[in-house]
């Protein structure tokens, strides 16, 4: 009976949440929306890892890393790969990503908001940038991890695993300039099938991300950027992350997260004068979970090579 219902658990867990969980996702936004690429003028190094749910047996591990860089500063390339695993299953994607920018001058934008004080001889931008990104996934069921007392069922006689190879297709958009920053994708398209038999069949669900936020500068140098995450999957409940973060001194990143009333959480990133970044992410759960985990961890480093000798710390919502 406890088997079952771990099983059953897991399922819903993997139903609702097929892609990786992030709290540092404006560091790392590149693996969920191909669009985000193109934003930057250099080549960018990008590695987190996240423990979910500390203390509970077979909680969602998720690590990745991109790496991405511009094409005469109006388009980028960039590959990624993201392994996720929860409890027995294991999700690993190799994905390629190609994104184009469109700039056009501020002054054009009927949506401009003036939130931040820039000079008025200073030029500035709008952006629309448009991403595709083309992958494979490869899945892997080890139902010989699995502590069975009957062990009649043949799926799981002998240990047998269960691996699939799967093709995906994602798409995404962003706007952005000096103030406010909008983007959409949906970063898997294609609807695959999977299971070991056909009586055993899972579909993969689509995700679709809409991030947006603004910022502002405030006195002594201190830049505040509140901002949203909201992730809709199809028969699955709505989560939106709604975060304040505080940058200083153009180096360092202080935070806060509530998703939902799932989880509030912290996070602090520091960028050095060599343009590597070091992340940390807590968060504390505000459901049921709580009574058997002590929260959820993230880590990040990160490197920028930005051959650009302008300043784009305004720009884009990664620093």
């Amino acid at each position: 009976m406890k088997l079952t219902l771990y099983i059953l658990f897991l399922s819903m867990v993997s139903y609702a949440q097929q892609n990786g969980q992030s709290s540092l996702y404006f560091f790392n936004q590149s693996f969920y929306n191909p669009a985000y690429i193109a934003v930057n003028e250099g080549i960018s190094f990008t590695s987190t890892a996240r423990n979910q749910w500390v203390n509970f047996k077979g909680a969602p591990k998720t690590s990745n890393l991109t790496v991405y860089g511009s094409i005469a500063n109006v388009a980028a390339m960039g590959l990624s790969m993201q392994v996720d695993q929860l409890g027995t299953t294991r999700n690993s994607s190799f994905l390629g990503d190609f994104s184009y920018k469109i700039k056009f001058r501020k002054k054009n934008n009927p949506f401009e908001i003036k939130v931040l004080r820039i000079p008025a001889k200073k030029k500035e931008f709008n952006y629309l940038a448009f991403g595709l990104t083309f992958g494979v996934n490869y899945y892997q069921t080890l139902f010989g991890n699995l502590k069975v007392n009957d062990n009649t069922d043949e799926v799981y006689k002998d240990g047998i695993n269960y691996s699939q190879t799967t093709t995906n297709v994602g798409a995404g958009m962003m706007y952005y300039n000096s103030n406010v920053f909008f983007g959409v994708s949906v970063p898997t398209l294609v609807k695959n099938k999977l299971g070991v038999s056909a009586t055993q069949i899972a579909t993969e669900k689509r995700h679709v991300y809409i991030v947006g936020g603004f910022i502002k500068e405030l006195k002594n140098d201190v830049i505040v950027r509140p901002s949203f995450v909201l992730k809709v999957v199809e028969n699955a409940p709505i989560s939106l992350d709604l975060g304040l973060s505080f940058l200083f001194q153009e180096r360092l990143w202080l935070g806060v997260m509530l998703r939902g009333k799932a989880a509030f959480g912290a996070n602090i990133v520091y960028t050095t004068k060599s343009n590597l970044r070091l992340g940390y992410a807590y968060d504390y759960m505000l459901n049921a979970i709580q009574r058997f985990s002590s929260g959820s961890h993230e880590v990040m480093i990160g490197y920028n090579v930005n051959r650009s000798k302008k300043k784009s710390v305004f720009i884009c919502p990664k620093f």
